[in-house]
């Protein structure tokens, strides 16, 4: 079983292998000193996902591949069913140092395609004050479970959020979306693992949203009895005062740094202050 990405090292024998490279080979097999390359074949669901194409070689065209050191172009392929020689620099067989079985005509192997669970349209993530709302959409799905959101810090250590329910197979376009609305202090990266029904899973795009804290607003006399001070806020400023469910008790520009609060009664408020794209939200008690 192997996911996108990895690799894998199968050589006849391990001495010259590890001398060469700087590590021993994942598999040893007998096959490699006769065959080579043509021994490898590479499924996916029991079906052989390589690029197989007929070369000729002295008038022969059944070796499917040969030997050569070639390395794919950034930013290209996968290129499905076919080999695209311009999307690979291909060396001749100088380390092989070879004049038969078409060595100087390289040629890779397991060129092959994937065909991803699901095709991502997009997924952003926004800053919304201090929440941070994600948002994806799928063209395609076919047996996606369900989609593991994951966040880290600036050490890089994801750890699940949530969880959510994917369409399984479909053909529509899908939207879906997330708030974390507790993010960390910093930097928080946040990616999509998408899971199968058999729960093979495919790691999606990262994203990023600095939470790092630029509040230098202070609020006080807290608790206050007539009159809160704001200091640390720009011209042009406004401010709004919520009770504890949420509804809006006071609007205004800041024309200065105090608020009168003595029309309110005793109890814990929420002070909402916005300075261009900026909100920032403070606690306070009124005695």
């Amino acid at each position: 079983a192997l996911t996108e990405g990895d690799f894998i090292y199968v050589d006849y024998e391990a001495t010259n292998f590890t001398n060469f490279f700087g590590f021993a080979p994942d598999y040893i097999s007998g096959a490699m000193s006769v065959n080579g390359d043509d021994a490898i074949e590479l499924f996916k669901n029991g079906t052989v996902i390589d690029v197989f194409g007929e070369i000729t070689h002295a008038g022969n065209p059944s070796w499917d591949y040969k030997d050569g050191w070639v390395y794919r172009l950034d930013n290209t392929g996968p290129d499905g069913t076919t080999f695209v020689a311009g999307n690979w620099d291909i060396e001749p067989g100088a380390l092989i140092g070879c004049t038969d079985n078409g060595c100087m005509d390289g040629v890779p192997i397991g060129t092959f395609s994937f065909v991803l669970p699901v095709e991502l349209i997009d997924f952003s993530a926004e800053k919304q004050a201090d929440i941070a709302a994600l948002s994806w959409t799928t063209a395609s799905e076919e047996n996606n479970a369900y989609f593991d959101i994951q966040r880290a810090g600036s050490d890089m250590r994801f750890e699940s959020l949530s969880t959510v329910e994917g369409q399984l197979t479909t053909n529509l376009v899908s939207e879906y979306s997330f708030e974390d609305r507790n993010p960390i202090e910093g930097v928080n990266y946040y990616r999509l693992v998408q899971v199968d029904v058999d729960g093979t899973t495919t790691v999606l795009p990262t994203r990023a949203l600095d939470f790092t804290s630029k509040d230098n607003i202070i609020c006080y006399p807290n608790p206050a009895s007539d009159v809160l001070n704001i200091q640390g806020v720009k011209a042009g400023a406004t401010f709004t005062v919520l009770n504890v469910t949420g509804l809006v008790l006071k609007t205004g520009l800041m024309s200065t740094d105090q608020i009168t609060i003595d029309d309110l009664p005793a109890g814990m408020y929420y002070l909402q202050v916005q300075q261009g794209a900026d909100v920032t939200v403070k606690t306070f008690i009124k005695k």
